[in-house]
């Protein structure tokens, strides 16, 4: 609160209230003289109330509908699109207090077979499932992108390559324990996910060259049989210790 004025007491005031959508105010003026307000002051004040709720709940909408432009319809990540700007400032935020970035390119396995087989119903409950799983290992911090299709974007500012492991395990673990119900109510396993790990700056520094070795990891453990991290346990500690 901001108090402007003389070190007195008013002794005339005016207010009316000011509603805008998800707003509840009061916009009020004060005189050091008696009497100083009239009727034509009063519906100045009131047409200044209204205008100001117009714009308060105009601004509010339009940065609802920017805020909703950002985000998957379906799992609530952000899109491709702004992911890709999310990521470039946390890199560029953590390059300028010297910590790491972690980046996790997550693909789910076999989920064309899904779709196929069980259909679309099902193949949506994947991926909000694949979503909330992730969300349960991540900091308020990190961010979900859905990177395309099946495929999911996690940044994880301030992590190193070690930690971003554990994340990838903890997802792993959890979505092998996940189940879904067909349209008949028949238990279905939950597909599992591979994963490629690549860490800005000790191993890119440019933020497309991080995607393009996080995404050449992911391919290299789809190789190897899927439900895989890459790199292996153990190579952050022989490579970064």
């Amino acid at each position: 609160m901001v108090l402007l004025g003389k070190d007195k007491t008013s002794l005339c005031w005016m207010g009316v209230p000011l509603h805008a959508g998800y707003i509840d105010g009061v916009i009020a003026v004060a005189s050091y003289n008696p009497n100083d307000f009239n009727r034509t002051d009063l519906e100045l004040l009131e047409n200044l109330a209204q205008q100001a709720s117009m714009a308060l709940d105009n601004a509010y909408h339009h940065a609802e509908v920017e805020a909703q432009s950002r985000l998957d319809s379906l799992t609530g990540a952000y899109t491709h699109g702004y992911i890709v700007n999310v990521l470039n400032r946390d890199a560029e935020n953590c390059k300028s207090r010297g910590l790491p970035l972690s980046l996790i390119m997550l693909d789910i396995d076999y989920f064309k077979l899904y779709n196929d087989n069980y259909g679309h119903v099902v193949g949506d409950q994947v991926l909000t499932g694949l979503t909330n799983a992730i969300r349960q290992h991540i900091k308020s911090s990190d961010s979900i992108g859905r990177w395309g299709g099946e495929e999911f974007t996690i940044v994880l500012p301030g992590t190193s390559g070690a930690e971003a492991q554990i994340v990838a395990e903890r997802v792993q673990e959890t979505v092998m324990s996940l189940t879904l119900c067909d349209r008949d109510g028949k238990l279905l396993p939950f597909p599992t996910v591979s994963q490629g790990l690549a860490v800005c700056p000790d191993e890119m520094s440019d933020v497309f060259k991080l995607i393009d070795l996080a995404d050449q990891r992911l391919y290299t453990a789809k190789q190897r049989g899927r439900n895989q991290i890459e790199p292996k346990i153990g190579y952050w500690e022989v490579h970064m210790p």
